[in-house]
């Protein structure tokens, strides 16, 4: 909804001056909080933090590969049929989740699937 220039001009003389402060305050609170966002994206992305970003970047992208080990997986066990031995109620769920879960970080540290190093070098490539 489109407000008139008179329409305007009532809601500026409606602001109280205790109206203004607030708003003053809250203004000098975001660009605290953007300065300080700001010196952390520096901090992050500086040279002398630069073997540290690349650790977490590597450490980063085995997550990401250890996340799609597990939904391959979790969808392999969607194809399995169930039956008396498998069904486990909720109990039974939440465990078989928890082993695909270990089973892909396992798969995922102990294998050389390439995905971890294709991540990397994309986002690496970004950065420099």
């Amino acid at each position: 909804m489109l407000t008139s220039a008179p329409e305007l001009g009532a809601m500026e003389s409606g602001v109280t001056a205790q109206n203004q402060e607030e708003l003053q305050q809250t203004e000098r609170q975001l660009r605290s909080f953007a300065e300080e966002a700001e010196r952390s994206f520096d901090e992050a992305t500086g040279e002398s933090g630069s073997s540290n970003r690349d650790e977490e970047l590597k450490k980063a992208a085995n997550q990401m590969e250890g996340l799609l080990i597990h939904e391959l997986i979790k969808q392999m066990r969607e194809t399995i049929p169930e039956n008396e031995l498998t069904q486990g109620g909720h109990g039974g769920e939440v465990f078989r989740e928890q082993l695909d879960q270990k089973y892909s970080e396992l798969i995922s540290e102990s294998s050389n699937f390439g995905i971890s190093e294709e991540i990397y070098k994309q986002f690496a490539g970004e950065y420099q």
